[in-house]
Protein backbone atom coordinates (compact mmCIF):
# COMPACT_ATOMS: atom_id res chain seq x y z
CA UNK A 1 0.00 0.00 0.00
CA UNK A 2 0.84 3.60 -0.78
CA UNK A 3 0.66 6.29 1.50
CA UNK A 4 1.21 10.39 0.69
CA UNK A 5 0.80 13.30 3.22
CA UNK A 6 -0.48 16.65 2.74
CA UNK A 7 1.47 18.97 4.87
CA UNK A 8 1.46 22.44 5.05
CA UNK A 9 3.72 24.67 7.30
CA UNK A 10 3.49 28.69 6.55
CA UNK A 11 5.04 31.42 8.39
CA UNK A 12 3.98 35.05 7.79
CA UNK A 13 2.49 38.15 8.70
CA UNK A 14 -1.45 38.45 9.54
CA UNK A 15 -3.31 40.20 7.21
CA UNK A 16 -6.87 40.70 8.87
CA UNK A 17 -7.88 40.21 12.52
CA UNK A 18 -9.73 36.11 12.94
CA UNK A 19 -13.26 35.77 12.11
CA UNK A 20 -15.03 33.19 14.46
CA UNK A 21 -18.15 31.88 13.44
CA UNK A 22 -20.34 28.98 14.91
CA UNK A 23 -21.49 26.81 11.87
CA UNK A 24 -23.24 24.03 11.28
CA UNK A 25 -25.77 21.66 13.52
CA UNK A 26 -23.42 20.91 16.38
CA UNK A 27 -22.76 24.73 15.94
CA UNK A 28 -18.84 24.03 15.88
CA UNK A 29 -16.61 26.88 15.62
CA UNK A 30 -15.02 27.42 12.66
CA UNK A 31 -11.96 30.63 12.29
CA UNK A 32 -10.67 32.23 9.15
CA UNK A 33 -7.93 34.73 8.38
CA UNK A 34 -5.13 35.69 5.85
CA UNK A 35 -1.58 35.00 5.95
CA UNK A 36 0.63 36.02 3.84
CA UNK A 37 3.95 35.01 2.62
CA UNK A 38 6.84 36.99 1.06
CA UNK A 39 9.95 35.44 -0.65
CA UNK A 40 12.77 37.45 -2.20
CA UNK A 41 14.52 37.03 -5.63
CA UNK A 42 16.18 39.00 -7.62
CA UNK A 43 14.81 40.17 -11.52
CA UNK A 44 16.35 39.89 -14.59
CA UNK A 45 18.59 43.77 -13.75
CA UNK A 46 20.01 41.74 -10.25
CA UNK A 47 17.33 43.97 -8.43
CA UNK A 48 16.01 42.40 -5.58
CA UNK A 49 11.98 42.05 -5.44
CA UNK A 50 9.37 40.80 -3.50
CA UNK A 51 6.76 38.63 -3.99
CA UNK A 52 4.24 38.25 -1.49
CA UNK A 53 1.40 35.51 -1.86
CA UNK A 54 -2.02 35.73 -0.14
CA UNK A 55 -3.38 32.22 1.85
CA UNK A 56 -7.29 31.95 3.54
CA UNK A 57 -6.76 30.16 6.63
CA UNK A 58 -9.03 28.15 8.12
CA UNK A 59 -9.38 25.95 11.75
CA UNK A 60 -12.09 24.77 13.41
CA UNK A 61 -13.22 23.82 17.18
CA UNK A 62 -10.77 23.98 20.23
CA UNK A 63 -8.13 25.36 17.33
CA UNK A 64 -10.64 28.10 15.65
CA UNK A 65 -11.49 29.62 19.89
CA UNK A 66 -7.81 29.74 20.29
CA UNK A 67 -7.11 31.66 16.92
CA UNK A 68 -9.53 33.61 17.49
CA UNK A 69 -7.96 35.05 20.70
CA UNK A 70 -4.58 34.41 20.51
CA UNK A 71 -4.11 35.93 16.54
CA UNK A 72 -4.41 39.46 15.47
CA UNK A 73 -3.77 41.55 12.70
CA UNK A 74 0.09 42.02 11.93
CA UNK A 75 0.73 39.10 13.88
CA UNK A 76 3.97 36.97 12.59
CA UNK A 77 2.15 33.81 12.76
CA UNK A 78 3.82 29.99 11.74
CA UNK A 79 0.66 27.74 10.65
CA UNK A 80 0.48 23.60 10.60
CA UNK A 81 -1.95 22.15 8.82
CA UNK A 82 -3.27 20.59 5.11
CA UNK A 83 -4.13 21.59 1.61
CA UNK A 84 -7.72 21.58 1.27
CA UNK A 85 -9.75 22.48 -2.06
CA UNK A 86 -13.71 23.88 -2.24
CA UNK A 87 -15.73 23.98 -5.19
CA UNK A 88 -19.11 25.16 -6.27
CA UNK A 89 -20.61 26.01 -9.54
CA UNK A 90 -21.15 29.72 -10.53
CA UNK A 91 -24.61 30.90 -10.90
CA UNK A 92 -23.71 33.42 -13.96
CA UNK A 93 -21.72 31.10 -16.02
CA UNK A 94 -22.37 27.42 -15.01
CA UNK A 95 -18.36 26.87 -14.75
CA UNK A 96 -16.98 25.00 -11.99
CA UNK A 97 -15.31 27.59 -9.53
CA UNK A 98 -12.41 26.31 -6.92
CA UNK A 99 -10.72 28.01 -4.22
CA UNK A 100 -8.16 26.93 -2.13
CA UNK A 101 -7.36 27.24 1.82
CA UNK A 102 -5.31 25.87 4.23
CA UNK A 103 -6.95 24.23 7.00
CA UNK A 104 -4.80 23.99 10.19
CA UNK A 105 -4.70 22.12 13.26
CA UNK A 106 -2.23 24.27 15.17
CA UNK A 107 -0.27 27.31 15.47
CA UNK A 108 2.63 29.43 16.56
CA UNK A 109 2.66 33.09 17.68
CA UNK A 110 5.53 34.43 16.97
CA UNK A 111 6.67 37.71 19.79
CA UNK A 112 6.36 40.82 18.71
CA UNK A 113 9.75 42.31 16.15
CA UNK A 114 10.70 38.33 16.20
CA UNK A 115 10.55 36.35 12.89
CA UNK A 116 11.19 32.14 12.33
CA UNK A 117 14.00 31.21 14.93
CA UNK A 118 15.90 33.94 15.25
CA UNK A 119 17.98 33.86 19.09
CA UNK A 120 16.11 36.18 20.78
CA UNK A 121 12.19 35.24 20.33
CA UNK A 122 12.73 31.40 19.60
CA UNK A 123 12.12 30.62 23.20
CA UNK A 124 8.72 32.75 23.42
CA UNK A 125 6.50 31.16 20.99
CA UNK A 126 3.48 29.86 21.88
CA UNK A 127 2.16 26.67 20.70
CA UNK A 128 -1.26 25.76 20.07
Amino acid sequence: MRYSQNIVVLSGLVGRDPELKHVGQNNNAMCTFGLATTEGYKDRNGEWQNKTTWHDIKCWRKTAEEAALKIRKGDTVTVFGKLDKESWEDKDTQKKMYKASVVIDSFTVQPKGTFGNDAEGAGNQEQW
